[in-house]
This record gives structure tokens, sequence and C-alpha cells, in this order.
């Protein structure tokens, strides 16, 4: 099972998956939270 740890995003302070399939670091709309 992968790991899915919520940890805040250090510029919009939104929790999200460090799964892989959530690794949308780089991309400015990845849940929404750096519209």
């Amino acid at each position: 099972m992968p790991n899915l740890n919520l940890i805040p995003h250090p510029l919009t302070g939104t929790p999200f998956l460090t799964n892989g399939l959530y690794r949308y670091s780089r991309h400015p709309n990845y849940f929404g939270g750096a519209t």
C-alpha cells in the first residue's frame, strides 16, 4: 500500500497526499489550492 500521509503544502497550506498518484507539486492547480 502506498503511503497516504497528509502534509501541508508550503505555499498554499493545503494538505495533499504524498502518494505517487498525487505527485503534482510542480503543477499550479494540482488540488485547486494554488489557483
